[in-house]
């Protein structure tokens, strides 16, 4: 089997040579992190099986958004499960509220993160089912 697993980065400004690549490229599994809302539209498109969870909820100076985690299978999927994570707020500790500011005003980090999920899929391939976890 051939098992991808890539990090899409949500602000990522490439998203169609990503789509491109999934599209083209062979693979039996698709483990995806960091899904923008748009970008999940665009691979329901593909012939595939598909199971996504919000990996996080992501809160911007003037937006707020959804990044989700995402299984795709060329193979059927038989069950999939969201995993809720814990979210451990860095803010309640003073080095870690000069942390988020920093990494907030530089624009690499998001006000407030929430919603955490992980996935795990149940995939029928020929040679038995198969679990496949996916969590960032």
């Amino acid at each position: 089997m051939k098992i991808y697993s890539w990090n899409i980065l949500f602000r990522n400004k490439q998203l169609d040579k990503a789509f491109a690549f999934i599209r083209d490229t062979e693979w039996d599994l698709f483990c995806l992190q960091e899904v923008p809302e748009e970008f999940l539209a665009q691979l329901k498109t593909l012939p595939v099986e598909i199971a996504a969870a919000p990996e996080a909820d992501r809160e911007f100076e003037d937006t707020r958004s959804t990044q989700y985690v995402v299984i795709l299978s060329r193979h059927p999927i038989a069950a999939s499960t969201q995993i809720p994570l814990l979210y451990h707020d860095p803010e309640r500790l003073p080095l870690g509220r000069i942390f988020m500011r920093l990494m907030t005003w530089l624009r690499f980090w998001t006000k407030a993160v929430g919603n955490r999920h992980a996935i795990y899929a149940d995939v029928k391939t020929p040679t038995g089912v198969v679990r496949v976890f996916n969590l960032h």
